[in-house]
């Protein structure tokens, strides 16, 4: 038997017919089909901006299970809820397996290829096939009343996490090593974001603290409730902490407790941009060392089929398709 695992992988294109003509045909593929992104955080208090579509999920899965023709189609690795008050009313959002099944089937899609859903406890063997519970999917049918039922059984360990939030505060240390991980970024990158400057809160129930953040010149400084630079990030005082140390910092959003607010997209492009910056600092490519460069292209001689669907990718993103889409045209052509 042979099983194509693509959690938490967007491989397409040239990349993924490698993997299909070397390795294929597959019995079973399993993949991801909800969202793990921050994009949902987002808002920008003019223009169409479209940060997300719901329906992107399902169909990339389709477009996947279709390229790789996998005897068994298995959702994976996307069954999650939210129960930290922050975010609890995101659960609406989750695509789960049966939300997938149902758009999969009224949109006449992956009709070639039959989908398995198999939750906790559920299992497969050469010798009996497929054991699958059915009274599993009660918990899909009437999500809200058992998530709700969830969040009670464990609201002793809530209380105390909220609890343990409100204790913390920032302090100068963090703060510098914030500073430290921005001034990582190279100040030929830096000084391309201008004068671009975001208000960021930290925040908790019991108050907030507030600083100026300036990318060009790798500052964080406090400032008052009342200045208004048009961009405003609004981030947990735990969720900042914990980021900054672990040097994470643009990982934190996936908690999904962020809030990123935009007056002009310019500001928000600028944002992004400084994001991506500090994706490198994490990734450790920033402060630039030329080991790092070495071990880069010796790495990527042999992955150079990635190169080309990156390539394409940032094509269609110059074009201005969103990069939802971007995945979805790629898979397409597969």
């Amino acid at each position: 038997m042979k099983l194509l695992n693509a959690n938490d992988c967007k491989i397409a294109g040239t990349a993924l017919r490698s993997i299909i003509k070397r390795h294929g045909p597959f019995d079973f593929a399993l993949r991801s089909h909800s969202s793990a992104n921050d994009r949902v955080c987002y808002t920008l208090e003019t223009g169409g901006y479209t940060f997300d579509d719901k329906d992107h999920y399902s169909r990339s899965f389709a477009l996947f299970m279709d390229a790789v023709k996998p005897k068994y189609a298995v959702p994976f690795a996307s069954n999650h809820c939210h129960l930290h008050k922050d975010v609890y009313s995101m659960n609406n959002l989750v695509n789960d397996p049966f939300k997938l099944e149902g758009y999969l089937t009224e949109n006449k899609l992956l009709e070639d290829v039959e989908l398995k859903i198999m939750l906790s406890g559920d299992s497969w063997s050469s010798e009996s096939g497929f054991s699958i519970n059915p009274e599993n999917r009660k918990y899909f049918d009437n999500k809200e009343k058992h998530i709700a039922e969830y969040r009670d059984e464990v609201s002793d360990k809530l209380d105390g996490y909220y609890a343990l939030e409100n204790r913390i505060k920032p302090n100068s240390r963090i703060i510098e090593m914030f500073e430290k991980q921005i001034s990582s970024i190279p100040s030929i990158f830096r000084s391309r974001l201008g004068d671009f400057s975001y208000k960021m809160v930290l925040f908790n129930d019991d108050g907030e603290h507030l600083y100026v953040v300036t990318p060009k010149n790798a500052t964080v400084e406090e400032c008052e409730s009342s200045m208004d630079l048009g961009a405003t990030v609004r981030i947990p005082i735990k969720i900042f902490l914990d980021s900054v140390a672990m040097n994470m910092f643009h990982h934190s959003s996936i908690s999904k407790r962020n809030k990123y607010i935009f007056k002009t997209e310019q500001q928000l492009l600028q944002y992004e941009k400084f994001q991506d910056l500090l994706e490198y600092v994490e990734l450790e490519v920033f402060p630039i060392r030329i080991k790092y460069i070495g071990n880069l292209l010796k790495a990527y001689v042999r992955r150079w089929r990635e190169v080309i669907v990156y390539v394409q990718a940032f094509l269609l993103k110059r074009k201005g398709m969103p990069i939802y889409d971007v995945e979805e045209e790629i898979l397409r052509k597969t």
